[in-house]
């Protein structure tokens, strides 16, 4: 009975699962496109900064939108680790912390260790 009751939880969060392996390849997709707007971006004074435009678009916190654009800019340098975030291995809250201490020298360590790792842990090495 016992075994009855577990399957029938591992069947809904199986579909949970697979939602959100799509949901990183969306966010994977979605920063690529942010990089991309970045380096095409006006810096001209009569042009908002893109994280400000970003917000108002999107209707998201203007501190969200620093956020995606601080990431989309250091995935530039980190080939394996947008890999493993855009094939569903490291998640939103994985990849915004890798990204604050990762280079290009430990990009591919950091690809394969930090999926393995809670954010927390990813945030605490961040601060060393």
């Amino acid at each position: 009975m016992e075994f009855a009751a577990r399957d029938a939880l591992v069947d809904p969060l199986d579909s949970v699962d697979d939602l959100e392996r799509q949901m990183r390849a969306i966010s994977a997709e979605m920063l690529e496109r942010i990089a991309r707007a970045d380096d095409e971006w006006l810096d001209d004074p009569g042009v908002p900064e893109l994280a400000c435009e970003m917000a108002a678009r999107q209707g998201i916190t203007s501190s969200l939108a620093a956020e995606r654009l601080r990431v989309a800019r250091a995935l530039k340098d980190l080939p394996h680790i947008r890999r493993a975030h855009a094939e569903g291995s490291l998640s939103w809250d994985q990849l915004r912390w890798v990204t604050r201490f990762a280079t290009s020298e430990t990009d591919r360590e950091w690809a394969e260790r930090a999926p393995g790792m809670r954010p927390d842990a990813l945030r605490l090495e961040s601060r060393r």
